[in-house]
């Protein structure tokens, strides 16, 4: 069960796992006429570095 500010507790099927690397960028909860749901939106983070080579 996970609780939220303005709604309280509620209980949260996770359908799968956030892989590694990934960052939670926005959650969004809605409730409709047949229940609440929540979309999860999510952005990797890069930790590559950029290397340039220049041959003349």
């Amino acid at each position: 069960m996970y609780g939220l500010p303005s709604i309280g507790w509620m209980r949260f099927l996770k359908s799968r796992n956030i892989p590694d690397g990934f960052q939670l960028k926005t959650v969004t909860v809605r409730q409709k006429a047949d229940g609440w749901y929540v979309s999860i939106r999510s952005a990797i983070r890069w930790a590559r570095k950029l290397v340039l080579s220049i041959s003349v």
